[in-house]
């Protein structure tokens, strides 16, 4: 069954919101679903020189390509950015194992030739790297900042999220781990815990009240899921005073909350928060 949900921050702006849609889904450990999220302007209001309508070749499109995916952790990414720019969204589950995996078709190849995840169409063109998605939201959205006005500062945010997206996330990927076979476990604390051994020093430096500084930035966006598939492979966040105080202040702000791996509708009831 489909799932809805809704993001609410009364007190940004809607807008400049036409339209997103990001097709997406679980990480491997996560259970095997794919989301499939459209994103508009509940205003009517026009986005940059756009009509304030979905229009019909959007509508098809999201008809069309219902079962596109995204890494669950990639998915949390991009809702968690949605969330502190507010934007609303409409959530829905799909399955990621029916056919073999509808991101290696055809019809989503078209999306994505490189046939990963995610995808986000928006202000009529096709993003597929969630941290270029990130970025062109704050350079086109209002809301906060998620990249600093500071160039040091910026390069710094770059640095941790390029890290953890980069460095550390891939690591963990289906494709990764169905090559790996019975050794999944051991193979992913091993690459979290380097991962996070270079993170520590790092964020130990940078680290305000949030990773970088005193104000939420896309390093914080990336670092809370992280922490997360750490705890489900069972590795020690203990061992990183820095990484886990941050975790723990960003898990109290509401943006963070309400997209949270564990507190996704369509999370097992066993994982959910």
């Amino acid at each position: 069954m489909a799932t809805h949900t809704k993001v609410n921050q009364s007190n940004l702006n809607y807008t400049d919101i036409k339209k997103i849609v990001l097709f997406s889904a679980f990480h491997m450990f996560v259970p095997f679903f794919l989301f499939s999220l459209f994103f508009m302007d509940t205003s009517g209001a026009p986005a940059h020189g756009g009509s304030g309508s979905v229009s019909r070749k959007m509508t098809q499109l999201f008809s069309f390509i219902d079962h596109c995916y995204v890494n669950k952790m990639i998915l949390n990414f991009l809702c968690t950015a949605f969330a502190l720019k507010g934007i609303e969204y409409d959530q829905v589950a799909v399955n990621l194992i029916k056919d073999g995996g509808q991101q290696l078709t055809e019809q989503y190849k078209t999306l994505n030739p490189m046939q990963q995840v995610p995808a986000v169409e928006i202000d009529d063109i096709t993003l597929s790297q969630s941290l270029a998605v990130i970025q062109y939201i704050d350079e086109t959205r209002p809301g906060p900042r998620l990249l600093p006005a500071d160039p040091k500062a910026r390069a710094q945010v770059r640095m941790i999220s390029d890290l953890i997206a980069s460095g550390i996330q891939p690591l963990q990927n289906l494709s990764v781990l169905q090559k790996i076979g019975v050794e999944k476990l051991p193979w992913a604390q091993h690459f979290i815990n380097r991962g996070f051994q270079a993170l520590e020093p790092i964020l130990k430096q940078t680290a305000g009240k949030y990773c970088v500084g005193d104000e939420i930035s896309m390093a914080d966006i990336c670092l809370i899921p992280q922490v997360y598939n750490a705890e489900r492979f069972k590795v020690d966040v203990g061992q990183y005073p820095t990484i886990k105080r941050l975790n723990e202040t960003l898990a109290e702000i509401e943006a963070f909350k309400l997209s949270h791996p564990s507190r996704q509708p369509d999370t097992p009831a066993d994982l959910q928060a």
